[in-house]
């Protein structure tokens, strides 16, 4: 007998990974909101500027996203363990009772940490969107109740396909290889390397999330594992209120700037396609693509059904397109 989503999140623990970024926030509060029942989220933050996981954490549940939940649970932030941390650490540097303690108690496991930076150089690139995702999915093999791990990828990862299909297209080289030029290779020779090393992938974002899928593919077998790959991530449609973006997101900028007058042109084609994804969108997926994972485990709801993972694609563009000449207005010549 199937259940429901906030069913089977009653009595869960969660590990977050990325909560502090821009869909991390809203996945923290959704689970908070729309399950009553859900026992802990453990969110993996490192220290930063002097602030430590519980100072940074306590910032995040304080700003304006939380404030509907802030009305419905007063205490919501009890369910809330901060834990301090960081990704490229064996263990990821999490303390051995805390470690125990995960290991026994974690049923769901959200990678959300990472690199959104399309122009960042390759070895930091690598080192968090490879290295990083390795470290957990390492962790995650060890926690004796893990129910899924859903880890965020991106549809520009294969951006070179003609078409995308809900697969892994794994890369020839293994990952290990293209983490050992890192060991080896100066910093200098890596930039002069870059554009050889990503082959056809426009930058190291997209590259570096290629490989990480690749990665999955050759080290995450025996894991319960989900990937979602959503296009731009946008301000929320819905939840939890419309048009919540955080200060720079996607294409946010430019909208604002044109929308207050500041941008008056912009060069470029018209009936190009801006894919852009709202955020409450990715997160409704997120938390229902782990429920389906843990409930479903022979064959997920869209992929294929030979496939060993569960992969969902997030796009608007297929369905409802953007044009980037929607942005502007007509205009009248006497």
């Amino acid at each position: 007998m199937s259940i429901s989503v906030s069913e089977f999140y009653s009595g869960k623990n969660v590990l977050i990974t990325g909560g502090t970024g821009f869909i991390g926030k809203l996945l923290i509060e959704k689970l908070l909101y729309s399950c009553d029942s859900l026992n802990r989220i453990y969110c993996l933050i490192r220290e930063k500027d002097g602030h430590n996981a519980d100072e940074r954490l306590n910032e995040i549940t304080s700003c304006k996203v939380f404030d509907k939940l802030r009305k419905k649970d007063p205490n919501f932030r009890d369910r809330l363990c901060p834990i301090s941390g960081n990704i490229l650490e064996k263990d990821l540097n999490i303390s051995n009772n805390v470690l125990n303690e995960l290991k026994e108690k974690v049923n769901l496991v959200f990678h959300l940490a990472g690199t959104a930076d399309l122009d960042l150089d390759v070895k930091t690139s690598l080192l968090t969107n490879v290295h990083g995702l390795r470290q957990v999915l390492d962790l995650s093999k060890n926690f004796s109740n893990l129910e899924a791990f859903v880890h965020i990828s991106s549809i520009y990862a294969n951006c070179d396909e003609s078409f995308i299909d809900e697969k892994i297209y794994a890369s020839d080289v293994e990952p290990q290889k293209v983490l050992n030029l890192l060991e080896w290779m100066e910093d200098d020779w890596l930039k002069l390397g870059t554009k050889k090393l990503i082959e056809n992938k426009p930058n190291t974002f997209a590259y570096t999330k290629w490989i990480g899928e690749t990665l999955i593919e050759k080290e995450a077998c025996d894991l319960p594992i989900v990937i979602i790959r959503p296009s731009t991530v946008g301000a929320s449609w819905k939840e939890p209120f419309a048009g919540w973006v955080e200060k720079s997101s996607g294409p946010c900028d430019i909208f604002i700037a044109a929308g207050r007058g500041y941008l008056r042109s912009m060069k470029g084609e018209g009936q190009a396609v801006l894919d852009i994804v709202p955020v409450d969108v990715v997160v409704n997926l997120i938390i229902s693509a782990a429920w389906n994972r843990a409930i479903n485990t022979k064959k997920s709801i869209l992929a294929d059904e030979n496939s060993k993972f569960h992969i969902y694609n997030c796009t608007t563009g297929g369905l409802n397109p953007f044009r980037w000449g929607e942005m502007g207005m007509p205009t009248l010549i006497d």
